[in-house]
């Protein structure tokens, strides 16, 4: 099914989807079922996924949050908390690390209704979204 995946192409700049990778797949019990694949733009660092559901491939998408969702910008003293707090839990302080060093000269950390979004020139490139309860 990888070998089917369409082409995509990134919302920045234009370039190719690469490295694109099964990450998930479900069955439903009425048959149904579905596989989440994922991808990056090398360039912009930026992360895609797209869907195919029951054989029906879906649209690419930058993972990030949309910029409806930002709600204000993470002091860093707010993200060395959340650091701290993750440092006890391996798979999601993993996941925080991975998500704070892709962070470019520029980026800007926001708080979002869910989480946590890179914003990188105004626009949500990344994002990190809190297991409940935090």
């Amino acid at each position: 099914m990888s070998n089917d995946v369409p082409e995509g192409n990134c919302s920045f700049c234009g370039g190719p989807i690469s490295d694109v990778r099964a990450e998930l797949h479900w069955h439903g019990r009425d048959g149904s079922w579905g596989v989440g694949f994922a991808g990056i733009c090398q360039p912009c660092d930026i992360d895609y996924g797209i869907g195919c559901i029951n054989g029906k491939f879906e649209e690419w998408r930058a993972t990030a949050p949309d910029p409806s969702h930002l709600i204000s910008i993470a002091e860093e003293a707010e993200l060395e908390k959340v650091s701290r707090r993750f440092h006890r839990y391996p798979h999601h302080g993993g996941q925080w690390q991975a998500f704070l060093t892709r962070r470019r000269e520029g980026d800007v950390i926001w708080r979002t209704q869910h989480g946590f979004a890179m914003v990188r020139n105004g626009r949500p490139v990344s994002g990190f979204g809190l297991p409940r309860p935090l």
